[in-house]
């Protein structure tokens, strides 16, 4: 049987939806302008590694595994006749995750951590996270809460290095977390003991620090009292200097007069001072020299023969 040339090109598809990784066939058939149908080779757009020609004349499998509409256009290339199919491709089963933490995977104690996923099939085509998905923190320390699907955030309290997981489906993904502790953080892993003790302590030191006070107010008031002790013997001894040289009356000399009482008090006051019967005072120095002061002279004068 022979047929003409190709005025219409239709085809027959095995569907128009498939899951990412599946694939559907289809069969180009052209019809000449006496109604006679004949099976015809076809040119495809698109990308070719995505297309299997089979052995039937003018039938093909196409695999799709990009989710979304596709619109896949074949052209029959002796006479340039083309056709479209439509094909749309929804994604397929979970097979992984991506994990995101911020701030970041380095906090210190007591920090709140965000980790966000995402979920993907096997053709990289990003799904919904499944529902039945939960956080494995690593620590009891720890406490997380779920904010939704896909979102957690995590209290982070235990010190050190913990791997903190998301698992849904037989699919997980990991992440280690360095947990740097801090003095806060100290306390609050020791509970009520830990704060007990801090305030003992704070009351131990407290104490010392007021017997140091107290200690040092007390050398201070003894060095006062020194101080005071001996500007009260400086004053009685100004006092008792002032009166040795105050001059007294004959009645208060009470045998010689003036002279001979400054005389006598000359005397005792320096042993090396003499005074003769004229109430002048004589002193020798250490070269030999001879020094006077008469009742009228108020500075020492040397003597010259």
């Amino acid at each position: 049987m022979t047929h003409g040339i190709a005025a219409v090109l239709s085809d027959e598809n095995t569907g128009g939806t498939l899951v990412a990784g599946a694939s559907l066939t289809i069969q180009i058939t052209a019809t000449d302008g006496d109604g006679n149908s004949f099976a015809v080779e076809a040119s495809w757009s698109g990308n070719a590694a995505d297309f299997t020609d089979n052995e039937d004349v003018g039938s093909y499998d196409w695999a799709g595994t990009v989710a979304g509409n596709h619109s896949l256009i074949y052209t029959h290339d002796s006479t340039g006749l083309t056709g479209t199919w439509t094909v749309t491709v929804t994604s397929s089963v979970l097979a992984s995750f991506e994990m995101q933490v911020t701030p970041g995977t380095a906090v210190f104690q007591q920090q709140t951590i965000t980790v966000d996923i995402t979920a993907f099939d096997g053709f990289g085509n990003e799904i919904p996270v499944p529902y039945t998905a939960y956080l494995d923190k690593g620590s009891e320390l720890h406490r997380e809460t779920k904010e939704n699907r896909s979102q957690w955030t995590a209290y982070m309290f235990a010190e050190g290095t913990t791997t903190i997981t998301v698992v849904a489906e037989n699919v997980h993904v990991s992440q280690d977390i360095t947990v740097q502790g801090n003095l806060l953080g100290f306390f609050e892993a020791g509970g009520w003991l830990y704060y007990l003790g801090a305030a003992l302590g704070a009351f131990i030191l407290l104490g010392i620090i007021v017997v140091l006070v107290v200690l040092l107010r007390r050398a201070g008031d003894e060095e006062d009292e020194y101080d005071d002790y001996f500007e009260e013997e400086d004053e009685f001894d100004d006092e008792l200097a002032a009166d040795s040289y105050e001059e007294p009356t004959v009645e208060e000399a009470g045998y010689g007069g003036a002279e001979e009482y400054a005389a006598e008090d000359a005397g005792a006051a320096d042993p090396s001072i003499t005074v003769d019967e004229d109430g002048t005072e004589w002193w020798e120095d250490e070269e030999g020299v001879w020094w006077y002061r008469s009742g009228d002279m108020e500075d020492w004068a040397e003597w010259e023969e």
